[in-house]
């Protein structure tokens, strides 16, 4: 006999609400994302521009049921490479999933957002030096998660 595991997307209600509070917040505390709702994921767009005289980085945010928010840059261009913690699908490497795993109880607004504008500047900052000079986890770049 299976078990059951609370989940708080163990129904399709309760998952479009977690998505709406979510876009509620993020379109609330950043005025420059817009998010749209979609069968069993959000999808946030914005942009970032750590310093006026950095470049504005358009960012898009992919939030699936059950799933890890994933982060990708879509402008500028930036060819994934682990040197600045990129995977291999372009999405951004934003914390050690292993010290502290992702759990639906995090919201966007308060983590993903603010860790991606931190990316940023780390690596408008190796742009300038070559070196990554943010917190760093090993990872396989190639991989996807």
């Amino acid at each position: 006999m299976a078990k059951f595991r609370f989940s708080p997307f163990n129904n399709d209600a309760h998952v479009k609400r977690h998505f709406i509070s979510e876009k509620l917040r993020v379109e609330r505390y950043f005025p420059c994302f817009r998010c749209e709702l979609r069968p069993n994921h959000l999808i946030c767009k914005g942009i970032i521009t750590p310093e006026e005289r950095c470049d504005s980085y358009h960012i898009k945010i992919k939030y699936t049921q059950h799933g890890v928010p994933r982060v990708y840059i879509t402008n500028p261009v930036i060819e994934p490479m682990s040197a600045y913690h990129m995977y291999g699908d372009g999405s951004l490497c934003l914390y050690d999933h292993r010290e502290a795993p992702w759990s639906a109880k995090m919201m966007l607004h308060e983590t993903i957002i603010p860790w991606t504008a931190e990316w940023i500047v780390f690596y408008e900052l190796w742009k300038l030096t070559g070196q990554w000079l943010g917190p760093a986890a090993p990872h396989d770049p190639s991989k996807n998660t």
